[in-house]
């Protein structure tokens, strides 16, 4: 434990009156949407369950509608409240999306979240994929010994790269850590155990329903951690097989060492940058259609012949988007050669011959040659990008080389190597 007591610093726990005055902002708001709508109102989220990191306090604040009532009124009602709510409070709203439309106040450099949800009680059906979260909030807070434990366990988790479950990340959400807490107590078990996970790997809060296998079939990850208030969903689902390697391996690093890994420079072979001017737009959105066109543009150019060795994606989600593609080489020949069967391969060659057109014979094998429809990776790329995806428009450029360097996507790709 003293090994890990020199990593984790003093400073990264909230104050009293730290919590007291994020309750007590709260509480105004909470009063104030009664007063005005009638309406019920809980605070979740780790302020309410005090395991928020000092100064990482966001707040998420969640307007209680009837079952009854239908999804379009709670929608419509549900901004309506966020929009008072921001006058209120002398924020900035915007309105983002989840499974439904939710509002984003902007107040002093931190967030407030006011987001419709349908009240349900546990082992009732979920109406929206938000409505268990109360029911996460109550769990924790019955549950979880000391939030001091996840504190630690999300600030380990933000140095590594792997704290958030958004699509920029991949990694492990905050209800997450906190069922991780709750499960092994302490920080330093979670540790203990991570640094020898061989996936795929089961977590049951509760022992008594876990059956391993059958969890294994059912879900089919690399990780997962079954939720207390609902079994049939994994908590874990987020999380990539390379945010869970990164973990185990910080984790052993951690304890054996003392350390953490350090940020390292990756070196780059041929980086060519796409560069997009969009207009503001919901985070999520933004980042979701970036992954997906950069596994597109990857597969494309790996049907014509050149090797990816990696793809990276950035967006500030309000000017800029950029997706950087590294490539082995920028270039091929004009000609592709497939190399066929031995000519004495009768019914192979046979085939072979009938597939492709100008077949010879070298070193006994049969070889064809066909002109490749791109030389270069670039226009294989400018072809791709007409078909941007709608949240990141059309108005697509390719970087000179200078440009590539100053780019916001190179700088974060070539720092974003961890070091063991």
């Amino acid at each position: 434990m003293l090994k890990l007591n020199k990593i984790i610093p003093k400073g990264i726990f909230p104050s009293k009156k730290e919590i007291e005055k994020e309750i007590s902002l709260a509480d105004n708001i909470s009063s104030f949407i009664k007063e005005k709508f009638g309406l019920e109102v809980r605070l979740v989220g780790s302020i309410a369950k005090k395991t928020f990191v000092k100064g990482k306090n966001d707040m998420d604040i969640f307007v209680l509608f009837d079952k009854s009532v239908s999804k379009d009124y709670l929608r419509k009602m549900g901004l309506r409240v966020g929009k008072e709510v921001a006058k209120f409070v002398n924020g900035k709203a915007r309105v983002h999306y989840a499974e439904h439309p939710y509002t984003r106040i902007e107040i002093k450099g931190k967030f407030i979240d006011v987001v419709p949800a349908y009240k349900i009680g546990p082992n009732e059906r979920i109406i929206s994929a938000v409505d268990r979260t109360p029911l996460h909030t109550d769990y924790v807070i019955s549950n979880l010994h000391d939030p001091r434990e996840v504190i630690k366990l999300k600030w380990f988790m933000k140095q590594v790269g792997v704290y958030g479950a958004e699509i920029k990340t991949h990694g492990f959400s905050g209800y997450l850590c906190e069922l991780l807490v709750i499960k092994y107590r302490s920080f330093e078990r979670i540790l203990e155990e991570a640094s020898v996970w061989e996936p795929p790997v089961v977590i049951c809060v509760n022992d008594s329903e876990c059956n391993t296998n059958e969890l294994k079939k059912k879900f089919n990850w690399h990780l997962i951690v079954v939720d207390p208030v609902d079994p049939n969903r994994n908590v874990a689902s987020p999380v990539s097989l390379d945010s869970m390697a990164k973990f185990a391996l910080a984790a052993r690093m951690a304890l054996s060492t003392g350390k953490l890994p350090r940020k390292g420079r990756k070196k780059v072979a041929n980086p060519i940058v796409v560069k997009w001017d969009i207009q503001e737009e919901n985070e999520e959105i933004i980042w979701s259609q970036l992954e997906s066109f950069g596994v597109s543009i990857k597969r494309q150019l790996e049907m014509n012949g050149f090797k990816v060795n990696d793809i990276h994606w950035w967006t500030d989600s309000k000017k800029t988007a950029e997706l950087l593609v590294d490539l082995d080489v920028p270039t091929l020949p004009p000609v592709e050669k497939a190399v066929g069967p031995s000519a004495f391969d009768y019914k192979n060659s046979d085939r072979f011959i009938e597939k492709h057109e100008k077949v010879y014979i070298e070193s006994y094998k049969l070889i064809s040659q066909k002109k490749r429809k791109y030389k270069d990776a670039k226009s294989v790329i400018k072809d791709a990008v007409k078909a941007s995806p709608k949240h990141l428009g059309k108005r697509a450029r390719i970087l000179s080389p200078g440009q590539v360097k100053n780019s916001r996507v190179f700088k974060l790709y070539t720092n974003k190597m961890w070091v063991w």
